[in-house]
This record gives C-alpha cells, structure tokens and sequence, in this order.
C-alpha cells in the first residue's frame, strides 16, 4: 500500500476529463513528499488547467516553480 508523502516526483498526464483530473489531484498530491516536484502535463487545456488552479487555491500545498515551459504544454510544482 502507497502511503502518503512517499514519493520525491510524480508525473500526471490525465484523461483532460475536469472530475477526473479534481479526482487525481486528491489522490496523488499527498503521495509527494514535501519538497517533491509534481509535474502536470497538457495544463493549457481547461480540463487539467482550471482544476490545477482549483487545487492550488483550496490546498495551498503546492508552490508553482515553471508553467508550460520547455516541455510540451508541462506544468512543474514543488510541493510545500
């Protein structure tokens, strides 16, 4: 079983669906340990972004370092 804070980095690439990606933000964030990257893929789009910045407002437990930047439509986040 996965405990929380386990994880230095994790990479999510969701469905782009809005539920799910709510739904995947809740289950993999506090697998992170504080201080782990949490790299967030195709966050242009609302299904991923809008819920991203949802997440962040609500939580506050995730510090933006670099938004869509030289990877493809990726989005990198240090957990706090």
């Amino acid at each position: 079983m996965i405990k929380s804070g386990e994880f230095d980095i994790i990479l999510l690439d969701t469905s782009h669906d809005t539920m799910a990606t709510q739904l995947e933000l809740q289950k993999y964030v506090p697998m992170i340990k504080s201080g782990g990257y949490f790299f967030v893929h195709d966050t242009d789009g609302a299904g991923v972004g809008f819920p991203l910045k949802e997440y962040m407002i609500a939580y506050k437990n995730l510090e933006l370092i670099k938004e869509k930047g030289d990877f493809s439509r990726m989005t990198l986040l240090k957990k706090l």
